[in-house]
This record gives C-alpha cells, structure tokens and sequence, in this order.
C-alpha cells in the first residue's frame, strides 16, 4: 500500500505538507507545491486511509443514521436536514435502513461502532435496553428524534431527543375540524400504543372532549395502502364519518384514494387532515390540510445536539446547546389547504 510519506519522497516535499493538500489545511500550500503533491498521488494511486487516522486519533468525523424505513417521504426530508447540517461542520454521514426490524437495527449499531462513527442518530425508530446498553459500553453519543419511546427524562438519561409536540399537533386538528362543524370523526393511526402516533390521537381526541365528542379510532399501520384499506371500509360502512384525520400523510393520501375511488367529494361529504405536510402534501388532488412537522429543522436540530455532544466529549465544546438540554421539543403549525 501506497504511503504518505512515498509521496512526500515522490513530490520532494516534507510528509506535513502532503497532510496538509489532502486534508486541505490546517496551513496553505502553493498552488505549485499543490500541484506537484497531487501529481505524486495520481501516480502512485495512493488513497489517504481514513481506518488509520480513526485508530490514531480517536475520531473519524463520521456519524451514523439509522431510519426505519427509506421509502418514506418524511424521513427523506428530516435526512436532508441532518445532512445539510453534517456537511457543514465537515463530518460525513453513514446511512442505514433498518426496515423497521430491531435485529437489523444492532446489527447496524455495531456496524457503525465497528467504523469507529463518532455518533449515530436514530429517527423514529425504537430503541431497546439492550441497543441503549452499546452507547454506553463504547461512549458512543446518541440522538433519537420523534422517538418511539415516551418523553421522560429519567428514562432517557443518556440520550439526547429531539421531537416535535405531538399531542399539540393532533389538538390542533380536533379543534379544526370541530370548528368547522364536524360531529362524527375517525382517527386512522399507525401502529397501536405506539409514539408518536399515540400522541397525536390523544391530543385530536383532547380537542373533541372539550365539546363533548369523541373520534372512533383505527389502528391501521403507516403506509398509503394501510389508509387506502382502511379508508374504503369505513366510507362504504352504513355509517361513515364526514371527517378522517390521519395520524400521517401517506395514510391521508390512501384515503383521499379512497373517497375518489367511491365518488366521494372531498372536502364536501369527506373532510381529511394529515399529519407531516411531506412536499407531495401540495401536490395532491385537492391538496392535503395536515399539520406541519419542521422536518428539515428536526434534521438540522438533531446533528447540531449530536456535533455538540462529540465536541463536549472532547471538552471542546462551542455549541449553544446545553449538555443537560436532553429533550428539545419543536412545534407544529395547521396548513390549511383543499381537504378540509
């Protein structure tokens, strides 16, 4: 394997100074003496050995990212965010689609600490014990956003969350559509006893309570199909509601499907409201009412927490988020639309 200092030797120039071309710093070369050490590089085929410079220095400028599953729009666009933000304080990022399955999960758990990361984020997924037991066993920090599990401090000691006020959001869209003259409602949600989605369904179901209603709910799962299913059962039943609000926009979009499929007018016979207003939420047919996470600054939040804690670690801290800060809670907004 080709060296750094062979190309020192092939450049005629000391090994700080090809350190210094291939890492672009920490002092400047000139534009000939750059040109000569990039010229020896493209000769020898030498690739700089970033496993090295990991087991000397103790970092690798790499987080990892784990989601459940990357088919979906929300979690691309709260990807973007954590990317962007990455970049620019020039770590790298490391992908992993777990599939919603928890043994492929560890396993890219203990990929990730196995490539030395120098944290890893989780976004919407569960997080076991026994996962939580592997940051502490490696000190590796960690940070969960919109998490699976509940907002309590003492259970989450150890990591940091960012999340958005869910129970708000699915308040706001009770108190929507209450004002908009509804009396029989359906909540489809996603999986059972499971947050965030609980969460809104007790916040949509708080805002009928106070005007002495409640919203039948659904139990349905987290995809288009799952809204569509479910949907098309409820509106052909002899007693179909005249508003649905879906715990997320795939599940809104199954059922506006639905409505079409059975000439269904939305938003006159059939009020919908989502939940995430993903970009394609603009673009459907009418387009989607939802309540708005701030994905990309969910994203941007969470590798911001996670790049602060790296650097705390290093008791080189110059972030403006505190290490006790271990819940940052974001809010949500109603965009009103053509669905309701």
């Amino acid at each position: 394997m080709v060296s750094q200092n062979d190309v020192a030797k092939k450049a005629g120039v000391s090994n700080a100074v090809v350190s210094y071309v291939i890492n672009n710093g920490p002092r400047k070369t000139s534009p000939e003496t750059r040109q000569k050490v990039l010229a020896a590089i493209k000769e020898l085929g030498y690739r700089k050995n970033n496993v090295a410079r990991s087991l000397k220095t103790n970092t690798s400028n790499v987080i990892g990212l784990i989601i459940p599953d990357s088919s979906n729009a929300f979690f691309s666009e709260v990807a973007k965010g954590i990317e962007d933000e990455v970049y620019r304080q020039g770590y790298t990022l490391m992908f992993g689609n777990s599939g919603s399955s928890l043994d492929r999960q560890e396993n890219y758990i203990e990929t990730f600490i196995s490539q030395l990361v120098d944290g890893i984020i989780f976004l919407t997924t569960p997080l076991p014990e026994e996962h939580q037991s592997l940051f502490q066993i490696y000190n590796i920090p960690a940070v969960l956003i919109d998490p699976e599990i509940p907002y309590l401090e003492n259970q989450v000691s150890d990591l940091h969350l960012v999340a958005v006020d869910s129970e708000k959001g699915g308040f706001t869209a009770g108190e929507y559509l209450v004002s908009e003259g509804h009396k029989h409602m359906t909540i489809i949600a996603g999986k059972e006893e499971v947050p965030p989605g609980t969460y809104r369904v007790e916040g949509f179901r708080r805002a009928l309570r106070q005007s002495g209603m409640n919203a039948h709910v659904v139990w349905a799962g987290e995809h288009a199909e799952d809204g569509f299913r479910e949907a098309k059962a409820l509106l052909g039943s002899d007693n179909p509601p005249s508003a649905i609000f879906a715990c997320n926009d795939l599940l809104a979009f199954g059922v506006l499907r639905a409505a079409c499929d059975l000439s269904i007018n939305v938003p006159d016979r059939l009020a919908v409201v989502g939940f995430d207003d993903i970009n394609m939420a603009n673009y459907s047919c009418p387009r989607l009412t939802t309540i708005r996470q701030p994905k990309y600054e969910m994203g941007q939040a969470a590798a911001k927490v996670l790049i602060n804690k790296i650097k705390l670690g290093k008791e080189e801290s110059q972030g403006d988020i505190s290490e006790e800060s271990t819940l940052l809670k974001l809010d949500t907004e109603l965009i009103i639309r053509e669905s309701a």
